[in-house]
């Protein structure tokens, strides 16, 4: 399971990586990915049962979100964030068999599924 956790966040890192640096300079020069574009949709799957893991691909989906190069395409881009097997326990306030430590960092993921609830995400 945690080959699997890994291989998700290298997966979304990479892809998180080529959206946002793929190109030259500048928004249309900087990202020349996003040269032409009208507006900015994508999907993240998040799998990661690992509170740690989880929080981390949160936190790049929320920057990716902000990022004033994806927002110079579209003022509200369009990104949804589908938490599907192991990952769906940590949005449950059922927080049975977590550590102190992991409950701290559950908290952390609910604030950060509220802040980007709030911006549209």
């Amino acid at each position: 399971m945690k080959r699997e956790s890994k291989a998700m966040m290298i997966s979304l890192f990479l892809s998180i990586c080529f959206l946002l640096v793929a190109g030259a300079n500048g928004f249309g020069e900087e990202y020349g990915a996003l040269k032409g574009l009208k507006s900015v949709k994508a999907v993240f799957d998040v799998r990661a049962g690992n509170p740690k893991s989880a929080a981390l691909m949160l936190k790049l989906i929320h920057q990716t979100y902000r990022d004033k190069n994806i927002t110079a395409v579209t003022k509200q881009p369009a990104l949804a964030v589908v938490f599907i097997g192991p990952s769906v326990k940590l949005t449950s306030k059922n927080r049975e068999g977590f550590s102190p430590e992991e409950q701290k960092i559950l908290d952390e993921i609910a604030g950060i599924i509220s802040q980007m609830s709030k911006e549209g995400i």
